[in-house]
């Protein structure tokens, strides 16, 4: 406890020095946010393995840049926000990092997004009143733990989310309660979700958060300026559908309605999380193995925290999120953790806290005669160095499970046998003018940049503008590039089928699900 309110001394007076443990405060922040930033950049490029959905997202911010939506006909699977703001920065490592894969390169965006999460997150921890420590304590588990150095420096729009999300939460729970601060408050929520559209659910508990702590007498007014924030930002997006004519179903031409129907209820559910063979089973055990720490411990903190009052805003938000993905019925995509992250690191910390403040006091509260001993040297003295060791030892066995998750992180180039693909591809064609090429998202945009014509897989089968271009099927390619995701799908994609089908490989690099090969097609 002594530790603890150590670090809560009061402001020195006008043209006194500062005490150094104020001082220490005040750079607190800047000092984890710069080892958050810092750790995230080691091997950025190399781990983990390029996604397919990194890669939809960087075309699509490329795309924005050209005059257009998306590098594809836009359907309306997203918001186009998410990849607006990673196409505002996208340019910045297209200019240091030309030779690279270009998703690689692009990841030195995330380090930024996480750093402004972290700093966030703090601000809301001792919104809550949390102590700096457990503040820090907070940031560490949310950007450190095996877990979220894996998924946080991948492009995925759940990352650009975030920081929306904790601003949002952090403006409504600002001390100043100031009418502009919760307008702004429901500005964040909007963009959240047309960030990405799952991030609702997170938003959803900031207005209880509102209502609790708005100052009674204008917490009508409060709540009216969150839900204008919110209501009028959020509406931009089926505004702009309706003005294209593509919100509702309609001949030849995409909609918003159908997207959203896509999402909802037309993609094939994951399954039960707790039953073996199930997507979701998959997915919770993989996440389990990559960090059981983050996972149980802040599901487990979660629930807990609704008993606690100050716990209990963020608490909801996990709990929402919580309940949601393990429906049996519902799709449950592997970047669904990355939301969740922000509420387990919170609340899990503030639990900590609160246990060790439990502990402190009932050490103060035993007999005096037990006190007095000798032996243990006055218990009420020992205090401080009970929290500190207890700290230690919490810190030491979080780390020794986070270890071999973070040397793997840290070390292992996972993107080697895609970027040897990538560097033999052109190599072996000299002229890559008009070679037409059926390949991921994950190479889509680098083989554009070298002059090549990239056709990505699916868009070759589900996209009508790209049929109309491809009157032969599979006699229209040049060569394939054909990557796991490529071969697990081919089978409901024909287009796709007959074209490795009709190709014999030139060579490959790597192995399994991981292979990526270089396959020329013949009899085109």
């Amino acid at each position: 406890m002594a530790v603890l309110e150590r670090l809560h001394l009061p402001q020195a007076a006008p043209g006194q020095a500062v005490a150094p443990p104020r001082r220490l405060l005040t750079y607190a922040p800047a000092l984890l946010i710069t080892v958050v930033v810092a750790v995230q950049l080691v091997n950025v490029t190399g781990y983990p393995a390029i996604d397919d959905d990194e890669g939809t997202y960087l075309a699509q911010a490329w795309a924005l840049r050209q005059g257009s939506l998306a590098h594809y006909t836009y359907w309306y699977d997203h918001p186009p926000v998410g990849w607006l703001q990673i196409g505002a920065f996208s340019w910045i490592p297209e200019l240091l990092f030309r030779d690279g894969l270009a998703v690689a390169a692009g990841r030195f965006i995330m380090p930024l997004v996480t750093g402004i999460s972290a700093l966030l997150l703090w601000i809301i921890a001792r919104r809550l009143r949390f102590s700096p420590l457990a503040a820090g304590a907070a940031v560490l588990l949310f950007t450190l733990s095996p877990i979220a150095l894996t998924l946080q420096r991948q492009l995925y729009l759940d990352n650009i989310a975030v920081p929306w999300v904790l601003g949002a939460y952090a403006l409504a729970l600002s001390p100043s309660r100031h009418l502009g601060h919760h307008v702004a408050s429901g500005v964040c929520a909007a963009i959240a979700v047309l960030t990405k559209e799952t991030m609702l659910l997170a938003v959803l508990p900031v207005a209880y958060t509102m209502w609790r702590t708005a100052d009674p007498h204008t917490r009508t007014f409060s709540l009216a300026g969150l839900g204008s924030g919110l209501v009028l930002t959020g509406a931009l997006y089926p505004l702009y559908a309706l003005l294209k004519g593509e919100l509702l179903p309609g001949p030849d031409h995409v909609s918003l309605w159908d997207a959203v129907r896509f999402q909802l209820s037309d993609r094939p559910p994951s399954g039960n999380m707790f039953v073996s063979g199930t997507g979701a089973n998959e997915l919770l055990t993989a996440w389990l193995a990559t960090d059981p720490v983050i996972v149980v411990g802040g599901a487990l903190s979660v629930v807990a925290g609704m008993a606690f009052s100050r716990l209990r805003p963020v608490a909801l938000g996990g709990m929402i999120l919580m309940v949601v993905g393990m429906r049996p019925s519902g799709y449950l995509p592997a970047m669904y953790i990355i939301g969740l992250l922000p509420f387990f690191a919170i609340c899990a910390a503030g639990i900590a806290e609160t246990l060790l403040r439990t502990a402190a006091r009932a050490l103060g509260r035993l007999p005096l005669p037990l006190r007095a001993l000798p032996l243990v040297l006055r218990l009420r003295r020992l205090r401080p160095w009970f929290l500190a060791a207890t700290v230690v030892a919490a810190a030491g066995a979080v780390l020794a499970v986070w270890l071999p998750g973070q040397a793997r992180v840290l070390t292992v180039d996972a993107n080697a046998d895609r970027r040897a693909a990538l560097e033999f591809f052109r190599g072996a064609v000299a002229e890559p003018q008009g070679v037409k090429v059926l390949v991921d998202d994950a190479l889509w945009l680098d083989l554009r940049n070298s002059g090549f014509d990239p056709v990505w897989f699916y868009k070759a089968d589900l996209d009508s503008a790209v049929r109309k271009e491809l009157p032969g099927g599979w006699r229209d390619f040049d060569y394939v590039i054909s990557s796991g995701i490529m071969r697990q799908d081919a089978a409901r994609l024909p287009t796709v089928r007959d074209t490795l089908t009709h190709s014999t490989p030139l060579t490959g690099f790597g192995e399994g699900y991981a292979r990526i090969e270089i396959r020329r097609v013949y009899g085109g």
